[in-house]
């Protein structure tokens, strides 16, 4: 599976994730392994969705309230959130994990940002790398 499999699904109803279940379906691995994705491609469509919205930022700049800088800032959140769930429950050779962990180094990974040279920086930078063994799922 990957994450094209679940990004162009048609809708998913309310009640079909609602469904009352017995717990033993409820806590088998397929359900919540179903159930979880569907959170971590939601959270990292949501960032791929605002990010979209900062690109047209010419055209709605006429609207206010618009900020460049804070939607940025909530769509490195919704990513990140899709990411530390991902690393947290799925394995890591997760085509799906292994696609959010890319995107996120591509469009909100530390060194793309610009660091000005003359300016003195009061920003901490957070370094996120896999670890080895047991908690390889891990980041």
């Amino acid at each position: 599976m990957n994450i094209g499999n679940i990004m162009q699904i048609s809708p998913v109803k309310l009640e079909d994730l609602c469904q009352i279940r017995r717990n033993e379906e409820c806590l088998a691995r397929e359900s919540f392994l179903e159930i979880i994705s569907f959170l971590i491609v939601g959270y990292f469509c949501a960032s791929t969705e605002i990010r979209f919205i900062i690109q047209l930022k010419d055209e709605i700049s006429k609207f206010m309230g618009f900020s460049v800088e804070k939607k940025t800032q909530e769509s490195e959140l919704w990513h990140t959130m899709s990411l530390d769930i991902a690393c947290s429950f799925l394995p890591s050779d997760c085509p799906l994990l292994n696609h959010i962990l890319l995107s996120y180094q591509k469009h909100h990974a530390p060194s793309q940002t610009q660091i000005p040279e003359n300016a003195a920086l009061d920003e901490r930078t957070k370094v996120i790398r896999p670890l080895t063994g047991i908690d390889n799922s891990r980041y």
